[in-house]
């Protein structure tokens, strides 16, 4: 929630536009491109959304790129040397998101929709000890607030943009959820040895082959991209569900 942060202490002033770099050391710098320019709140969103899955990636990268022994054969592409799956970068170099992370980045989508509608305990439920927890109920609450003055009052504190005067939650979230996603997106593309790179690779797989693009590829355009349910593993019978439909699901179902 780096720069969601940042509204408790400037409202939803310009400086909430500023780059995500200062959210979070490390974290991908060109993310806040994603968000149309002129709504702060939207920037923030923006920025920690695609910080969050910046890092989430580099942990999941972490856990599940198999080890090699000393000694073994290494491929240089990245490939599994005995046929089997490719490790998560590999896959992402050939434009697919592994399925398991995807669900991942259903659940940040998810939850980012929670914080703007105010539900409780959603940065909350995530945390460790009972100092953290009692730091990001602080935090949780005075974002909760931010936004609330948001939809009362309009952004009438930065130059150059006009009042919101009818705008709601449901109508700011209708408008704006693509942007978050595609935000989330374009963090995958950023190297997570080194935060200020971009994977060349990466970005044309999910942004074409110009990459200048904000919207990623049909396979994972938020009006498109889905989700394939499974059971301990197993494949459903049910239909994929779409992610405009997902992130509307109670938190525990």
């Amino acid at each position: 929630v780096g720069g969601l942060t940042k509204l408790t202490s400037a409202g939803t002033s310009s400086e909430s536009s500023q780059g995500g770099s200062e959210a979070s050391q490390g974290s991908p710098p060109a993310t806040a491109s994603q968000a149309p320019k002129g709504d702060p709140l939207l920037t923030a969103f923006v920025e920690s959304a695609a910080i969050e899955t910046f890092f989430l990636w580099h942990k999941y990268k972490a856990e599940n790129s198999k080890t090699q022994s000393v000694g073994s054969l290494q491929p240089l592409n990245g490939d599994s040397v005995d046929g089997g799956e490719q490790n998560p970068q590999t896959q992402l170099k050939s434009g697919t998101i592994p399925p398991d992370f995807l669900r991942q980045m259903f659940y940040t989508l998810a939850d980012y929709r929670d914080i703007l509608f105010r539900k409780n305990d959603i940065v909350i439920g995530n945390t460790g000890s009972d100092s953290t927890k009692d730091e990001m109920s602080q935090r949780e609450e005075k974002i909760k607030g931010a936004i609330q003055t948001f939809f009362q009052n309009g952004d009438k504190k930065t130059a150059g943009v006009s009042s919101q005067t009818g705008q709601t939650p449901d109508k700011w979230w209708n408008q704006n959820a693509k942007h978050i996603w595609h935000g989330m997106i374009c963090a995958l593309t950023h190297k997570t040895e080194t935060p200020g790179d971009v994977d060349e690779k990466v970005k044309k797989a999910f942004f074409g082959d110009k990459g200048t693009s904000n919207e990623p590829i049909e396979t994972y355009k938020y009006d498109q991209v889905k989700l394939k349910e499974e059971v301990n593993g197993a494949k459903t019978n049910e239909s994929p569900t779409l992610l405009s439909e997902f992130v509307k699901r109670p938190t525990y179902f």
